[in-house]
């Protein structure tokens, strides 16, 4: 008779093996998670960064702009800057602000994607809907839970422009 020897093979039971694939795809599924979280946070503040960047660019311009002009007007809800350089009008909208400029001998234009929610245009403490400038605020639409401050500009004029407008 023929006795067979049964070796023991060294292995994993079904059990270890089905255990291992329950627990890998556990880790997967949380780390695709993790990812996935990542992933929305990096967007969403990819958007805030753009808002901010162009707000920033927009203030920046409309600053420079009234600081340069000799006059700005304000004319059918549009701010007209003059200069000896050149000209500019804005023209506010809802959803955004165009700048219309003028730049050898031809017209540009630049629009910045800024909601606003008002405007005041003021001369020597009142308010103006056509005519001169000394003042102005723009309101900006809270499109976050923070606290917005309006943009203001002002400007100060020599006698001899207050006597030409």
């Amino acid at each position: 008779m023929v006795q067979e020897v049964k070796k023991k093979l060294p292995g994993f039971t079904i059990m270890e093996l089905v255990m291992v694939m329950i627990l890998s795809t556990i880790v997967i599924a949380i780390g695709y998670e993790v990812w996935s979280i990542s992933e929305q946070q990096f967007h969403s503040m990819s958007e805030v960064t753009d808002i901010q960047t162009e707000l920033s660019e927009c203030y920046s311009v409309i600053k420079t702009d009234f600081r340069m002009s000799d006059v700005v007007i304000v004319k059918n809800g549009n701010l007209l800057m003059f200069n000896e350089i050149g000209n500019v009008a804005y023209q506010f909208y809802e959803e955004e602000i165009i700048r219309i400029f003028e730049e050898n001998d031809a017209f540009h234009e630049s629009k910045f994607l800024i909601k606003t929610a008002g405007l005041d245009f003021l001369y020597e403490n009142n308010l103006v809907f056509d005519g001169i400038v000394d003042f102005v605020e723009i309101q900006l639409d809270n499109q976050s839970d923070r606290e917005i401050t309006p943009w203001q500009f002002s400007k100060e004029y020599d006698v001899k422009t207050k006597l030409n407008f």
